[in-house]
C-alpha cells in the first residue's frame, strides 16, 4: 500500500490540474508514473499480488489474477493514448511493469 496511495493521490492531483486547465490532457509525472504510464494500475496489481503471495489460497491467487487480467489490458491501452496524443511522451516509459512491459 505504501506504493498505492502515493499514486492515487497523484492522480487525483493531475485530474484536478487536468480540469483546471484548457491544455486537455496531461503527461503524467512523479511516482511510479514515471516509470510506467499506468502508475496506478502497476500499484494496485502489486498490492494484490502481494495479497495473495501472503494468503496462500486459491481466492487470493485468483483475485490476483484476474486483477492483472483486467488493468494490464487497460494499462496498455493508456500507453498507447497517450504515446499517440504526445509527440514528447518518455519514449523508456513502459505502459504497465516497470522496466519490462
Amino acid at each position: 500500500m505504501p506504493v498505492h496511495f502515493p499514486m492515487v493521490n497523484h492522480l487525483c492531483v493531475c485530474v484536478c490540474v487536468c480540469v483546471s486547465c484548457t491544455a486537455g490532457y496531461l503527461i503524467p509525472r512523479g511516482g511510479m508514473f514515471e516509470l510506467v504510464s499506468a502508475g496506478n494500475y502497476c500499484s494496485e496489481i502489486i498490492e494484490w499480488t502481494g495479497y495473495a503471495l501472503a494468503g496462500q489460497a486459491l481466492a487470493p491467487a485468483s483475485f490476483a489474477w484476474f486483477t492483472f487480467a483486467n488493468l494490464a489490458p487497460r494499462g496498455v491501452q493508456h500507453h498507447l493514448f497517450y504515446k499517440q496524443k504526445f509527440e514528447d511522451y518518455p519514449p523508456s516509459r513502459k505502459a504497465v511493469i516497470p522496466f519490462v512491459w
